[in-house]
């Protein structure tokens, strides 16, 4: 069985969208600040609300784990974006836990709609038992 490589099926395109490539290379690579300060942010809530709500923190280390750009006989370019794929998922795989954890400690209650990756939420309380009139 053959596996597939995305990059394997993509035809050549002319030379004149070599401008436009770079450019969507620049705004690509400019999420790499925000996914930086992004990691900082999350890394900083997690150390005062969690400790201060005794809160059991979710280890980065196992999300954010940094292997395929070593990879030998990749060039710069592959090299680069293997760091970048590695880091940014990982990150976000991590504030996504994160932002899980604190809702299994902060509110603990079901959404009333479903979506993906919200199994966690199995035993949540109903939404039901919580509507009520909030013109407090």
């Amino acid at each position: 069985m053959k596996m597939l490589i995305p990059q394997e099926n993509i035809p050549n395109r002319p030379r004149k969208l070599f401008l436009l490539k770079l450019f969507g290379a620049l705004v690509i690579n400019s999420v790499v600040a925000f996914v930086i300060l992004a990691d900082i942010v999350v890394w900083i809530y997690q150390a005062i609300y969690f400790t201060v709500s005794d809160i059991p923190k979710i280890e980065r280390k196992k999300y954010v784990v940094m292997t395929r750009h070593k990879l030998k006989g990749l060039n710069i370019v592959q090299r680069w974006s293997c760091w970048y794929c590695e880091y940014t998922n990982g990150v976000i795989a991590w504030m996504k836990a994160v932002a899980n954890q604190t809702e299994i400690y902060s509110c603990a209650i079901k959404y009333s709609h479903g979506y993906e990756g919200q199994g966690y939420q199995e035993n949540f309380y109903p939404q039901k038992g919580f509507e009520g009139d909030n013109k407090g």
